[in-house]
């Protein structure tokens, strides 16, 4: 994935989270939403590790000419 996407795709993981963590509602109170907080929580990591490492290869591959 390059840089943009990785972005693109960390800002629509972040906005559902945020929804899905907003809403009190108790059809959100069950196993499959902990669930996919969950997954969602860790794709966001995931994301971010990604984005971190393509931030630092930018810096370094900049830094060298």
């Amino acid at each position: 994935m390059t840089y943009e996407e990785i972005k693109k795709r960390l800002t629509e993981v972040e906005s559902t989270l945020q929804n899905m963590q907003r809403t009190k509602s108790p059809a959100l109170e069950t196993s499959y939403s902990t669930k996919s907080i969950h997954k969602l929580t860790t794709l966001k990591e995931s994301l971010q590790k990604q984005l971190s490492e393509k931030e630092e290869t930018m810096f370094i591959s900049t830094k060298g000419g």
